[in-house]
C-alpha cells in the first residue's frame, strides 16, 4: 500500500480537487483510494505533476467530498 500527503484540496462540482506530494506513479484514472479513516473514493482525473519549492505535486479530481490529510492507494 502506497501512503500519499494531500497538501490541499478545495470542492469543485460536487467533487474535489485534491493536489498530493510525492510519487504519484501508482495513481491512475478510475482507480480507488482510501482516505485516512478507510472510506472509499474514485480518482476521476489525474493532472500533471510538476515541482513546486524542490517539491513534486499532482493535482487529482477524486469523487465526492474528500477530506483527508493522506490518500492510500
Amino acid at each position: 500500500m502506497t501512503i500519499l500527503e494531500v497538501i490541499d484540496s478545495a470542492p469543485i462540482n460536487g467533487d474535489t480537487t485534491v493536489i498530493i506530494k510525492g510519487d504519484d506513479s501508482v495513481l491512475k484514472n478510475g482507480i480507488g483510494i482510501l482516505d485516512a479513516n478507510g472510506k472509499p473514493y474514485k480518482i476521476k482525473s489525474v493532472g500533471m505533476t510538476s515541482t513546486v519549492g524542490g517539491n513534486e505535486t499532482t493535482p487529482l479530481l477524486v469523487e465526492g467530498d474528500f477530506r483527508s490529510s493522506r490518500i492510500f492507494v
